[in-house]
């Protein structure tokens, strides 16, 4: 079963949870996904207003496949905001909105931080003020990961981002902030969330599932 469909112990797909947590920003979804899993049944999932970019082989990553599906190219020069999520994780609509409106007012891109100890995320410093320092993938050297969804004040700002991490062969989005810090430093806002779930590796589906007590599937 494609992760994004797993049904988790309300019987919704996992997609649905976390399209139910970006629900409130009525904004155009741009949707990069594998043409074999682009269905009527699952296209009627997403909100009437998605645009569907269908990618026709594997990907090396996130930012690969934003560049083989042709959406960045539809980006250029767009002054509108810019959120960047996956279909692995969501958190409560409620904590999302409140962390985004703080970074609105702190700076010109974000995320969400906690703590953790599974050494697959990016981990993140933080200094006292809750400004991104320096983030690196797979490498705790702080117990605080930075966890997505990513925003940008502007389209055009994550391009200039992911451009430049494209040329070095960033595959992920959380290190492209990098590049902003180095420019700006103190551009980058981190917003704690105590709601955060995800379902990226077996290891978290089977975590998440023993604790809510949902039958295998």
């Amino acid at each position: 079963t494609p992760k994004h469909l797993l049904p988790l112990p309300v019987g919704r797909p996992h997609l649905a949870h976390v399209l139910a947590c970006y629900a409130p920003f009525h904004s155009t979804t741009l949707v990069p996904i594998r043409e074999a899993y682009l269905t009527p049944a699952l296209q009627r999932l997403f909100p009437p207003h998605s645009a569907f970019y269908p990618l026709y082989k594997e990907t090396d990553g996130p930012v690969d496949s934003l560049t083989m599906s042709g959406l960045l190219h539809d980006l250029r020069g767009s002054a509108d905001e810019c959120l960047v999520a996956d279909c692995d994780s969501w958190m409560d609509s409620t904590e999302l909105l409140t962390g985004i409106a703080r970074m609105k007012d702190k700076a010109s891109a974000g995320s969400f931080i906690r703590s953790t100890t599974d050494a697959e995320c990016a981990f993140v410093r933080v200094d006292a003020a809750g400004y991104a320092q320096e983030i690196r993938e797979k490498v705790a050297f702080t117990p605080t990961s930075i966890t997505g969804p990513y925003w940008w004040t502007t389209a055009k700002a994550f391009l200039r981002d992911i451009e430049e991490g494209r040329r070095i062969g960033v595959l992920s989005i959380a290190p492209l902030l990098n590049f902003r810090i180095r420019r700006y430093p103190k551009s980058v806002w981190l917003a704690p969330t105590t709601t955060f779930q995800h379902l990226g590796t077996p290891q978290a589906y089977e975590a998440y599932r023993a604790e809510h007590l949902c039958p295998s599937f």
